[in-house]
């Protein structure tokens, strides 16, 4: 089946893409390892995840021609809820609290006429908990910046820095299909590395 699975693959999409996308992850894996060495706080755990998806999100969107407006909050929403649960450690709330409110839909199936919600309330408590810290902690980084005043937070620089990556992971996988010019596609990506280099006084 996975023979199957490989040959139905391979005949869909041209050797050409699969390679391009091949040497687009090469690429990316410097610039992960060139973000993560240079940049205090960020590690390569957070930065995978946004290349192994947003290259072939960036294939499919404009594989499906996706309008541009549409296209742009796909992006967005798929770059910045990722981050924030990951970054603010909201996800493990998020799932309790999912868990929690599967378990009172059961109860009620069961025909329980009151169902035990107590662990709903206190899961949603420490969701907006953590999500009123993220918040504040953004807002008082981008409030020090402003004043010339910035001070670093591992938080937010995660956050930007994972924002960035997305970006430019997206575009090169939208490129590579939309325009077949490589150039295009990395130009980005390696402008990031340089800038990140040049900045942060990494090592080449």
């Amino acid at each position: 089946m996975i023979a199957q699975a490989r040959l139905r693959v391979a005949g869909r999409l041209p050797r050409q893409t699969i390679l391009a996308l091949a040497l687009l992850l090469v690429l990316f894996s410097s610039l992960v390892y060139g973000v993560s060495d240079s940049v205090r706080g960020i590690e390569p755990s957070l930065l995978w995840p946004l290349v192994w998806i947003g290259l072939p999100l960036g294939w499919l969107l404009a594989y499906w021609q996706v309008r541009g407006w549409l296209a742009t909050i796909i992006v967005m929403i798929g770059g910045v809820v990722p981050l924030s649960l990951s970054v603010g450690q909201l996800g493990g709330h998020l799932a309790t609290l999912l868990g929690e409110l599967a378990n009172v839909l059961w109860q009620v199936m069961r025909g329980s006429f009151w169902p035990d919600a107590v662990q709903i309330q206190a899961a949603w408590t420490e969701l907006v908990n953590s999500a009123t810290v993220l918040v504040t902690r953004l807002y008082n980084w981008a409030l020090n910046l402003a004043r010339g005043q910035p001070a670093f937070d591992p938080l937010p620089a995660a956050l930007l820095w994972g924002l960035v990556l997305w970006g430019t992971v997206v575009w090169a996988g939208w490129a590579i299909r939309r325009r077949v010019d490589s150039v295009w596609a990395v130009a980005p990506a390696v402008g990031l590395l340089a800038a990140t280099l040049a900045y942060a006084g990494g090592r080449v």
